[in-house]
């Protein structure tokens, strides 16, 4: 699959940034709103060398075993990172 735009830059010279609508979280930050009709368009920054995520989300339950990477690839990122595939 071609990319929508092509890098200017190879993805191992780059620096990339995760964005996602799964309502991931720190412990520490307040929980997003899902009973808001409207929705809970705030947004939490998110280092990337934390351990210790979250997430509230309608159909997404950390104490329910579901996969974080799934909705917020933070490990993902950093094994591509590790191997030099992202910069």
């Amino acid at each position: 699959m071609q990319p929508f735009v092509r890098p200017k830059k190879p993805l191992k010279e780059s620096r990339l940034g995760l964005v996602t609508t799964g309502g991931v979280h720190l412990p520490e930050h307040p929980r997003f709103d899902i009973d808001d009709p409207a929705g809970d368009c705030s947004y939490r920054e998110i280092p990337t060398s934390t351990d210790d995520l979250t997430w509230t989300h309608a159909y997404y339950r950390p104490d329910e075993g579901s996969d974080l990477d799934a909705v917020f690839p933070l490990e993902t990122l950093r094994r591509l990172v590790r191997d030099g595939v992202v910069g």
